[in-house]
């Protein structure tokens, strides 16, 4: 076993390699040995409930918290509504970014997304051998048109044989639209609009081995009673693409008619076609998910108990989605055939979150600490989905093995073991703290350290877009010197990144190291992340000092020390 930097874990075995292509392939014949990638979607509580952070009383973390993915760089991934494909004998990641400060509100205001200075963050594009080891190939990606910004919302990628271009389709506030590139993580070329009607909100396309494709989408319906006090209604349809994969041939089915059905996931397994959504729900910390299924894309549709009813009622999969919403189907290949990995983002919430004129549940305004997590579909003999087991850890069977000769994180170290969980206790009544000893033969010249920040989510219609002081960092040595640097909140990123504190000289002395973080901020906090305790932090303690210091045994900053000579 080895554990991967991205918070998973990986098992290797030594067979034969699948093919590569420019779309899912999966081997001929099952192997002996498979290779697995173990994902970790929740954490062991290491800071007993003490992190800054509680959800709404009405959806508790009952799973525990949820585990924040890094990449090889050491900073958290920021790929929301994220969507996974495998081209080029690489699996690939494409999803939204709030890391620079987005806002999304309830449908109370004018307009719905307000943000700091910006429409969009953008979307990032990330590459991986093996789902452990993500290594960000184009980021903050802003399609325009004619000029405007047109939206960064549900990114998904495929592959069009006819223009021998990889397309990314994506969702704006009016409709949907494509860009395309030579390579699988772009550059991102010219953006349009794809022909055709029905083509809103969300998405999911399935392309078929022979390079034949459909969509599902769902259309505004209209809303029961006053327009943003309930939640809206939805047509559901599924079309045939063009052979170029630009646009619809007009073949279209409407599923389901003026339903509360959305987050579709939409995929083809095994002969059959499966439609999975839940409950609309607005950026909301639990949502269930159901499923339809059909023997051909365009119907007739029906649910698990095979019903053709007029409403279809989908049958349920779990009652409240692993505490999220469902967001897509992700069909990858493996050694022993076509796999299908569930999209579910655990959207993040607070005791404020909620809508108060309706009632309703809504997740905080930004989402850069929220994460996407991908749940292996299993199937029954009669094709059926099994009910969702929505377990910390999942294995998932690799297209091919992977050497464990993996390149390490450059020259950073004390990475700590990972699931990984945030800590926003960084106040201005509170600080955390990470001391450790170093050998005396250390060289050490900066420190990296993934922080963000986080501002009070007082409702759906307010928020301040950044935090209102700085965050201090202070370093102390083994020598009794001392090295301090002040991070404007500008800064500093709403999903944890890292910031660098460079050192006066490298660090050539054994002893004592006491990296402490605080603030004089008082709208909101600045976090960390913490992983199990290593030795590589040999007699580390982190502490969070809130009036008396606490220590949290088991507990370790998630920090990356850089080496001088």
């Amino acid at each position: 076993m080895f554990v991967g930097a991205a918070g998973l874990t990986l098992a290797f075995a030594i067979v034969g390699p699948a093919r590569d292509a420019g779309r899912v392939v999966s081997a001929s014949a099952p192997p002996a040995t498979i290779a697995y990638a173990v994902l970790n979607n929740f954490a062991p509580d290491l800071l007993h409930g003490k992190d800054g952070l509680p959800p709404s009383r009405v959806f508790p973390l009952k799973y525990g918290p949820f585990n924040t993915r890094i990449d090889v760089d050491g900073n958290a991934i920021d790929a929301h509504e994220a969507h996974l494909a495998y081209f080029e004998g690489q699996y690939w990641m494409y999803g939204r970014e709030w890391g620079c400060g987005t806002m999304a509100f309830g449908r109370l205001r004018d307009n719905d997304d307000t943000r700091n200075d910006k429409p969009e963050c953008g979307i990032v594009s990330l590459s991986s051998p093996d789902l452990v080891h993500w290594h960000v190939v184009d980021a903050d990606y802003i399609p325009m048109l004619s000029g405007v910004q047109v939206g960064d919302n549900k990114p998904q990628v495929v592959w069009s044989a006819k223009l021998r271009r990889y397309l990314m389709w994506f969702v704006g506030p009016r409709g949907y639209y494509v860009a395309e590139s030579r390579a699988p993580g772009g550059p991102w070329g010219d953006v349009f609009k794809p022909t055709g009607n029905y083509l809103r909100h969300d998405l999911n396309i399935m392309v078929e081995p022979d390079g034949s494709a459909y969509v599902a989408s769902d259309v505004l319906a209209g809303f029961e009673g006053r327009p943003g006090m309930s939640p809206p209604f939805w047509d559901v349809w599924v079309q045939k693409l063009n052979p170029d994969l630009t646009g619809t041939t007009g073949e279209a089915v409407r599923v389901m008619s003026h339903v509360s059905f959305e987050g579709i996931g939409f995929f083809q397994h095994g002969g059959y076609w499966y439609m999975l959504g839940g409950h609309t729900c607005p950026n909301c910390p639990s949502s269930d998910i159901s499923y339809l299924m059909a023997r051909a894309p365009l119907g007739p549709w029906t649910n698990g108990d095979g019903s053709i009813s007029s409403p279809l009622h989908p049958t349920e999969l779990s009652d409240d989605g692993c505490l999220g919403q469902n967001k897509g189907a992700n069909v990858l290949p493996s050694q022993s055939g076509p796999i299908v990995l569930e999209g579910i983002m655990q959207y993040r919430s607070s005791p404020l979150d909620k809508i108060a004129a309706a009632g309703k549940m809504h997740g905080d305004n930004n989402q850069a600490i929220a994460n996407t997590y991908w749940w292996p579909l299993r199937f029954a003999r009669d094709h059926h989905i099994e009910p969702l087991v929505c377990r910390a850890a999942v294995r998932v069977p690799l297209a091919r093995p992977v050497r464990t000769s993996l390149a390490a994180l450059a020259s950073l170290t004390a990475i700590p073991a990972s699931p990984h969980q945030l800590d926003c206790r960084i106040t201005s009544t509170s600080a955390l703290q990470q001391r450790w000893t170093v050998p005396p033969d250390t060289r050490i010249r900066a420190l990296r350290i993934p922080v963000f920040q986080r501002t009070t989510n007082v409702g759906p219609e307010d928020q301040d877009p950044i935090m209102n002081a700085g965050l201090n960092v202070r370093v102390g040595l083994p020598s009794g010197q001392s090295v301090s640097a002040t991070f404007p909140p500008g800064s500093i990123s709403w999903a944890p990144r890292s910031i660098l504190v460079n050192l006066p000289t490298t660090l050539r002395t054994g002893g004592i190291i006491k990296v402490s973080l605080t603030t004089k901020a008082t709208n909101g906090c600045y976090g960390v992340m913490v992983g199990t305790a290593t030795a590589t932090l040999a007699s580390g303690i982190y502490t969070a000092l809130e009036g008396a210091a606490h220590d949290a045994p088991g507990a370790q900053l998630v920090l990356a020390t850089i080496a001088g000579n």
